[in-house]
């Protein structure tokens, strides 16, 4: 509703009685954290539909709040908008806020949420976890939903005895471990891939490109905002999107190696989730911070000081 996106963005720190000062910085922080610099004085109009929501988001967040309500936020967007729009719901929440969605999107609903409340016409029918809530037929069909598509497909794996009834697989990585488990499928007899990660906001865009042409074939993915955006400038061809970690993961089940570009906040949760899969699969692949500086963590270990699950 205001003519610049500075305007609009700096509406809740105004009205919050903010000085000019932490105003702009509040704006500043806010367009930084979507992805916006440079933004401030385009006309909201005439923004795309994605950075439009960037733009309402980026508003509240100069409010700095503990919880972030959504209602259908990937509707009107492309998948790779609405796959750019998690990833910074996903940013936002490993920096501390509750992010909270409503939608009737179930397989982001299954893929993304910890937890999930099943409504009903204003009635609440199940709490729980996706798991809980996607793995009951019934309850499903009660809601006038349907099963997200790979648990779907598994479902129907299990029932003709082509894999073990085991924990429900969230994603293609997981139902692809079950396939190779419950079919006895050989690994190629070579070594797994390596996982690089380099947190952009502390690695020189001289490094992070001289690393790459000093390991040409490395796959290459970026997660975060910053980092697709690092990756647009400096010409760096990705070949991951969206679920980065899980292809990096794929990738390295088949011998090859990946290095992911990856905002600081969202670094711990890379290892987190191949720490995951590596308890999980039994498999051991190892995630080796770019900037040596850090030091390398055991193969599929958290280093020392990341948040435990």
């Amino acid at each position: 509703f205001a003519p610049t996106v500075y305007q609009d963005v700096a509406f809740g720190p105004l009205n919050l009685g903010m000085t000019q000062e932490e105003i702009q910085s509040a704006v500043a922080r806010s367009l930084a954290a979507v992805g916006l610099t440079g933004y401030e004085k385009r006309p909201p109009h005439q923004l795309s539909g994605g950075e439009k929501k960037r733009a309402a988001i980026a508003g509240t967040l100069a409010m700095e709040p503990e919880i972030l309500v959504f209602d259908e936020p990937t509707s009107s967007l492309d998948p790779a908008g609405a796959a750019d729009l998690m990833e910074l719901l996903d940013e936002l929440n490993a920096k501390g806020t509750t992010i909270i969605i409503s939608t009737h999107d179930v397989e982001l609903a299954y893929l993304w949420a910890d937890q999930i409340i099943l409504m009903n016409k204003g009635t609440i029918l199940h709490v729980g976890t996706p798991e809980e809530v996607f793995t009951d037929p019934a309850l499903v069909t009660s809601s006038n939903l349907r099963m997200p598509a790979v648990l779907e497909l598994y479902t129907e794996l299990v029932s003709r005895q082509m894999v073990e009834k085991t924990q429900s697989p969230k994603s293609v990585l997981q139902l692809v471990s079950s396939l190779e488990q419950g079919m006895s499928i050989p690994r190629p007899d070579r070594a797994l891939g390596t996982i690089t990660v380099c947190n952009v906001d502390a690695t020189g865009v001289d490094e992070i490109t001289a690393w790459l042409a000093g390991h040409q074939g490395t796959r290459c993915g970026a997660m975060g905002t910053r980092a697709k955006n690092l990756a647009e400038r400096e010409s760096i061809v990705l070949d991951f999107t969206y679920g980065v970690i899980d292809k990096g993961i794929l990738r390295a089940l088949v011998g090859e190696c990946s290095v992911l570009l990856t905002p600081a906040s969202m670094v711990p949760h890379v290892f987190r989730r191949v720490k995951t899969y590596c308890r999980e699969s039994g498999n051991t692949i190892a995630v080796i911070p770019m900037n040596t500086k850090t030091g390398s963590p055991a193969p599929g270990v958290l280093k020392e000081g990341d948040k435990k699950e």
